[in-house]
């Protein structure tokens, strides 16, 4: 009897278990675009054989958030989730509602900050057992873009939201492809592509686009693809036609990551066509998936100088950016090369030392931060420069006024000279003549000026001894000629 009454309890608790075992997370909005506060949410659905209270439950994001009962904050529902139904878990439940104006499924309240890298999200019920529990991180897509990602099979893929539906895959193809996600205790480490099938049943090709990190202006925006075949098996050759949406195009005969550079923000759709071969006119398979492109809104926003000539790098947009092989070049032509995997978070900074750059003051009184292209992100110049470039500019101006004063000193100068030379009379003799027109000569007045001025008054000086010393003789000759008598 008692070892009945045992295999009773043990079987009355594995299927109580087993009822709440059945919540699983089917959808995650953990990245919008623009602000993400207030806006992130979470679908869950009750996928067990009947209907379950989620009373007293938990949502945990890193800690721990109670579920406030709806119509709390504006909430609505009930907590008792029938089977098979969806209920949405909220930052915000008027916010949401907002979002998705006509939506009349249960929408819970709850305290809630998604991580826009990789998170691990858990739902716990009253009694502490953790339900369900997912990892994600931004390879998988829906990153910024308006996506979602959303669980189809075992699997994870972006696409747009479907709130309060399960995601189901159009005969164009999948969404966005995943790695790196962890659902329960099941890893998934590749793509997983829901196979489409034909009205009568036959198996089709399906290509997938996969988006590996956030489109920014001027920064390699990754693609990856994958096209599974009739048979489930993973086609790596073939024509595979690339359109960025940007007017580029590209034709590879072989899978491979994709690298394209956006010089301008906007919304682009992204096509891939695969052909079986080169000669193929018909795509066997296609995909498309809508980007969009940010502006790219990193800056020097620091460089220290004496003993410490850090390097503070900002980030002002509200997504993360990955600075992997951007250059930081200094003014004395030193460079710094960032290592792979450098992320600045949206709204944060990061501070290079200069035990890392060696950069020393010299080398960054200006700094240029340069796309891996090698085209300029953003240009700065350091408190240093502009302190030192002060007084140059100073100097510059008092020698500007120098050269007016002089300039005006000799017009004065000139001035006087010529009222003096005014009242000059006969009554002056040559000899004070020339002393006084020598000593009026001005001293600021040039050496060829003085030289030429000196000449002419010595030459008019020697005319004026000439003309005395012939009137001087012409005087003694003619009284010589009065001493003489004509004889007849």
């Amino acid at each position: 009897m008692k070892k009945y009454f045992l295999f009773a309890v043990i079987l009355f608790s594995c299927s109580a278990f087993q009822v709440h075992a059945q919540f699983v997370f089917t959808e995650i909005m953990y990245d919008l675009p623009g602000t993400d506060t207030d806006h992130e949410w979470v679908e869950i659905q009750n996928t067990g054989a009947t209907d379950a209270d989620v009373t007293d439950w938990k949502f945990n994001d890193g800690s721990n958030h109670n579920l406030n009962t709806p119509p709390t904050n504006g909430s609505q529902g009930s907590f008792t989730i029938p089977v098979g139904e969806y209920a949405i878990l909220t930052a915000d439940a008027v916010k949401f509602l907002s979002d998705y104006s006509g939506y009349a499924g249960t929408v819970i309240d709850t305290v809630m900050s998604l991580n826009n890298t990789t998170d691990t999200l858990k739902l716990i019920d009253k009694n502490g057992i953790e339900i369900d529990s997912v990892t994600y991180d931004s390879s998988i897509g829906a990153s910024g873009d308006g996506n979602t990602i959303q669980k189809s099979s075992s699997s994870w893929i972006a696409s747009s939201p479907t709130v309060g539906i399960s995601y189901s895959v159009s005969s164009q193809g999948g969404g966005t492809g995943t790695q790196g996600v962890t659902s329960g205790t099941t890893s998934v480490t590749s793509p997983s592509i829901p196979m489409t099938a034909k009205d009568d049943g036959t198996p089709k090709i399906t290509a997938d686009i996969i988006l590996k990190n956030t489109p920014i202006t001027g920064v390699d925006a990754i693609f990856d693809a994958a096209v599974i075949g009739y048979s489930k098996e993973k086609i790596t050759r073939g024509k595979f036609v690339w359109n960025f949406g940007d007017g580029v195009t590209e034709e590879t005969s072989e899978i491979k990551k994709m690298e394209h550079i956006y010089d301008y923000p906007g919304d682009y759709v992204v096509m891939l066509e695969y052909y079986p071969n080169s000669y193929s006119t018909d795509p066997d398979a296609t995909d498309r998936l809508v980007i969009s492109v940010l502006k790219q809104q990193v800056i020097i926003s620091s460089i220290g100088f004496d003993a410490n000539p850090y390097v503070e790098i900002s980030n002002t947009g509200t997504h993360e950016i990955d600075l992997s092989r951007f250059i930081l070049r200094a003014s004395s032509g030193a460079q710094f090369v960032f290592p792979k995997n450098t992320i600045v978070l949206g709204n944060k900074k990061i501070i290079l030392s200069p035990k890392m750059t060696h950069f020393t003051a010299d080398d960054v009184k200006t700094a240029t931060l340069l796309y891996p292209s090698g085209e300029v992100a953003f240009a700065y110049e350091s408190a240093l420069e502009k302190i030192e470039k002060q007084p140059r500019e100073q100097v510059q101006d008092e020698k500007i006024i120098q050269v007016e004063d002089a300039t005006k000193s000799i017009i004065a100068t000139n001035n006087e000279e010529v009222k003096s030379s005014s009242i000059l009379n006969s009554s002056i003799s040559p000899e004070n003549l020339q002393a006084n027109a020598f000593n009026a000569l001005p001293e600021s007045t040039s050496s060829s000026f003085g030289l030429w001025a000196f000449g002419l008054i010595v030459l008019m000086a020697l005319a004026g001894g000439a003309v005395v010393f012939l009137r001087f003789n012409y005087s003694k000759v003619q009284s010589k000629a009065d001493d003489f008598e004509i004889l007849e």
